[in-house]
């Protein structure tokens, strides 16, 4: 006799997962779980003191743009990459190297005007909290 077959078809789907790199540099959306073929759009948003550089897969650079625009056809894990912002005036909160910069900086400003009475660590302390008060 006769027989009645039903086929049932999905499309595929694919996770899209999106992380900051640093964490710290800002938040990032558009990340889930998407139909084969579906436009994605994942974006990038850098938190005060950070600058957006890029979205990188694998290491790989794959847009500049904050807002990357793609079709789904595969799971992907993408990583929005920030850039602290360093600002004059700020430096010794940077870590070693900017640390250093400011004292060198610090150092030839006061060089050529000495306080008497102060070492010149004192003065540069002083210095220091001038530009950070």
């Amino acid at each position: 006799g006769d027989r009645t077959l039903v086929a049932n078809f999905s499309l595929n789907t694919y996770t899209i997962a999106v992380s900051a790199n640093p964490a710290a540099g800002g938040a990032v959306a558009g990340g889930g779980v998407y139909a084969h073929g579906a436009a994605v759009v994942v974006t990038a948003t850098a938190n005060p003191g950070y600058t957006f550089v890029n979205w990188t897969e694998a290491g790989v650079e794959v847009s500049t743009a904050a807002s990357y625009s793609f079709t789904a056809t595969g799971d992907r894990t993408l990583v929005a990459n920030f850039s602290q912002i360093l600002v004059p005036g700020g430096f010794a909160q940077r870590g070693l190297l900017g640390g250093f910069l400011l004292r060198r900086f610090a150092e030839q400003l006061l060089h050529p005007v000495q306080i008497a009475g102060l070492s010149q660590g004192a003065q540069l302390a002083a210095f220091c909290v001038g530009v950070h008060g």
